[in-house]
């Protein structure tokens, strides 16, 4: 089952054992990295009080801990419930949570389809606008010789 956002970030499922997943795409950017990528990966719900010094994490009164092999929480790896391409009058997007494995990966993988889709259309934008930028330009060379 797919868990609401609010239901982390209010507290109320602290100490919880649930899956998270993101991948979102900046397709019309150059850059070849996901916004955000955290593929499905088994954490705990801990609260803020528990954060190391060192990190913060914002619009959440909790955040994720990654579970080790043995299944106790490493306190190193922290993940926000939220990206951090909101600026600080906005929240960004927040991260899949479920309380399967399964649920959550089928979510990710839906996630990877949509973004190989919307790659392909874009693929398809920019070879129509390269050919027509070279039939235009050897329509130059015809005018000119």
């Amino acid at each position: 089952m797919r868990i609401d956002i609010k239901e982390i970030t209010s507290g109320s499922r602290d100490g919880e054992t649930v899956w998270v997943c993101d991948i979102r795409y900046n397709v019309y950017s150059e850059a070849t990295k996901p916004l955000r990528h955290v593929m499905p990966t088994q954490v705990q719900v801990t609260n803020n009080d528990q954060l190391p010094k060192n990190k913060t994490v914002y619009y959440s009164d909790s955040h994720f801990l990654v579970l080790s092999k043995s299944g106790k929480p490493l306190k190193s790896k922290v993940i926000a419930p939220f990206d951090n391409t909101g600026y600080r009058a906005g929240s960004g997007t927040p991260l899949n949570v479920f309380t399967t494995a399964a649920e959550c990966k089928a979510h990710y993988k839906k996630q990877c389809d949509e973004i190989v889709e919307l790659l392909k259309s874009r693929q398809v934008e920019a070879n129509k606008f390269f050919n027509n930028e070279m039939k235009r330009i050897s329509e130059f060379k015809v005018r000119n010789t």
